[in-house]
């Protein structure tokens, strides 16, 4: 019996015989053998198997699959939170620019969809994605592009106030804008997220000449348009007025003048000073067109209009208005705008006072009732100074010898009605306290006294009806007499004719109360020597003082830093009077 000895079976036949036994599923194990060139045979899981190529298999169910990464570039990113997704499913947050792989391996014929899932913020970006879908063939996806910009935004605000023409905007410097109306206003040059923007007056308008304030008008975009920058334009004061009731031997004078609205200088107008009819015109006022001033006659009995011309000039005496009986000596006014109303506060013989309502008509004042008896009502002893809160419809009245301070409130038809509590004491009375001048805040809400007695500014709150709450004292120089708010209520001034100084506080918006600037007390006339400022006007743009020295009988001019309230002295001191006998008030068109 012979013995039989198994053939050798080539390699290449092993193989044939391995895979045709394995794709009839009839070889367990057989999970992996490997070719000549190192293949990897796979199970295709029930019995269709692939050789794949030898860099990037993986399983199938029966063994390893092919996947590959799914990924690509990101550049232009700024900053954090930029997510991108495949497929909706596989999340990947971004840090920085660079290469990017999705952690989830994509199988061969399979598709990929990368989209951005959320956008990066501080600075808010835009992410855009290029090549971001197709279907995995036989390599890893490296092609997919995420570029990033940062999102733009405009930048504006709200114009009012403006009258003249000329008014240029900038914003970081360029972007130049002009506005010619009042309104809102935006910027064409857009700002980028996370950069800053500072809006400021390139040009300021002119015909009238005007001064227009940013606020508001700087900080830092971030996700939204700017929407909240203020534009404000007051007009430069046009003419200033003085009385000086005892120049002219006793008989009192006017003085006009024209005011320069770049450096705040003065120039006498034509005529000036003037040497009026009536005797020592003690205060005044300039009507709400600008056409007329009304001036108090403290030896006259009589409010006298004068029309206001050219550079300032004035026609005197064009209306008169009677205060009553000859002993009734107008000394205080002041005006509503709403109506316009004057009213007028004069001192009776006998210690009472008074206060006068008028309707005024072109110049023409008429006693609010038609009677100049009934448009008569009770104050005290003396009225020397008027103050009206036009947005409550308030008149103050300060008794300088009765030590107390009236509060009426203003009717429709501008009739007086005294408010509950008035008069009020002004704090101890005479003759610890004697109230002198006052001033109101442009919103309403708070009155400043000057104390002549106790060298102090006071600070009442007050109710809408008037009715005035507690007193805060702010110590100021000797003897004060005038005090004056700029426009924009952010600054107090209070002439001291004591010592010659003029001193100079900040206002708190919501509380009222002062706090001195830097530099306080300021000389009122540029030396050392007292010279009495009995009286202190703003003009009304807020760029400029005056300050009238009534011993020196002249008029000083400061430049008022916008920003802090600070003085500065323009120039000399210009002369208001005839010969002798200066300033006690100063009213500013």
């Amino acid at each position: 019996m012979s013995s039989i000895v198994p053939r050798q079976l080539s390699f290449n036949t092993l193989r044939a015989l391995l895979l045709a036994v394995c794709a009839g599923g009839m070889l367990v194990g057989c999970n992996e053998a490997l070719d000549s060139a190192g293949d990897t045979i796979n199970n295709g899981g029930g019995g269709n198997g692939t050789i794949g190529a030898g860099g990037g298999t993986t399983s199938s169910s029966g063994g390893a699959a092919t996947t590959y990464t799914i990924g690509g570039k990101v550049t232009g990113l700024l900053g954090a939170g930029l997510v991108l997704a495949n497929n909706a499913g596989n999340i990947l947050p971004i840090a920085s620019n660079g290469v990017f792989n999705f952690s989830n391996p994509a199988a061969s014929g399979s598709t990929y969809a990368v989209t951005v899932f959320a956008q990066p913020t501080s600075p808010s970006q835009t992410c855009t994605v290029a090549n971001g879908t197709g279907k995995v063939v036989s390599a890893n996806v490296i092609t997919v592009a995420v570029t990033c910009t940062s999102n733009l935004y405009t930048v504006g605000g709200t114009l009012t106030g403006l009258n003249g023409t000329g008014l240029v905007l900038q914003d970081n410097g360029g972007a130049n804008l002009t506005v010619s109306a009042n309104g809102t206003f935006t910027f064409v040059t857009q700002v980028a997220s996370n950069q800053p923007y500072a809006v400021t007056v390139s040009a300021q308008p002119a015909g009238p000449a005007q001064l227009c304030r940013v606020t508001n008008g700087t900080g830092t975009v971030t996700t939204a348009n700017i929407t909240t920058v203020t534009i404000n334009c007051l007009n430069t004061g046009k003419f200033l007025f003085v009385t000086n009731p005892y120049d002219n031997f006793g008989n009192g004078s006017l003085a006009a003048f024209a005011i320069n609205p770049v450096s705040g200088a003065l120039t006498p107008a034509a005529g000036s000073p003037y040497t009026p009819t009536e005797s020592n015109p003690y205060n005044l006022a300039v009507d709400p067109s600008g056409l007329y001033l009304y001036v108090t006659d403290s030896n006259s009995a009589l409010i006298s209009t004068d029309a206001i011309g050219a550079g300032g000039a004035l026609t005197l005496d064009v209306s008169t208005a009677s205060t009553g009986a000859a002993t009734n000596f107008p000394y205080g006014v002041a005006i509503d705008p709403t109506g316009p109303f004057v009213f007028a506060g004069s001192d009776v013989t006998g210690g009472n006072g008074t206060l006068e309502a008028y309707a005024a008509n072109a110049g023409v004042l008429t006693p609010v009732t038609g009677v100049l008896g009934t448009s008569t009502y009770p104050s005290g002893n003396v009225p020397y100074q008027l103050a009206v809160d036009p947005v409550n419809a308030l008149l103050f009245a300060a008794n300088y010898f009765d030590g107390d301070i009236v509060v009426d409130s203003i009717g429709a038809g501008g009739q007086l009605t005294a408010v509950p509590g008035s008069p009020f004491p002004f704090q101890a009375g005479l003759p610890t306290n004697q109230p002198y001048a006052m001033a109101v805040y442009p919103k309403g809400g708070f009155l400043y006294v000057t104390d002549s007695v106790a060298n102090s500014v006071d600070l009442y709150s007050y109710a809408a009806n008037g009715t005035l709450g507690q007193w805060v004292i702010y110590e100021v120089g000797a003897v004060p007499k005038g005090v004056a708010i700029d426009p924009t209520g952010s600054f107090l001034y209070a002439s001291n004719s004591g010592d010659g100084t003029v001193s100079a506080f900040t206002i708190n918006a919501t509380t009222g109360e002062l706090t001195a600037i830097a530099g306080s007390p300021f000389v009122a006339t540029g030396t050392a020597s007292p010279n009495s400022p009995t009286a202190v006007q703003i003009d009304p743009s807020g760029q400029f003082a005056y300050v009238g020295n009534g011993d020196a009988g002249t008029l000083s001019v400061f430049s008022i830093n916008i920003l802090t309230g600070a003085l500065t002295v323009v120039g000399a001191p210009v002369s208001s009077i005839i010969h002798d006998g200066g300033p006690t008030a100063i009213a500013i068109e």
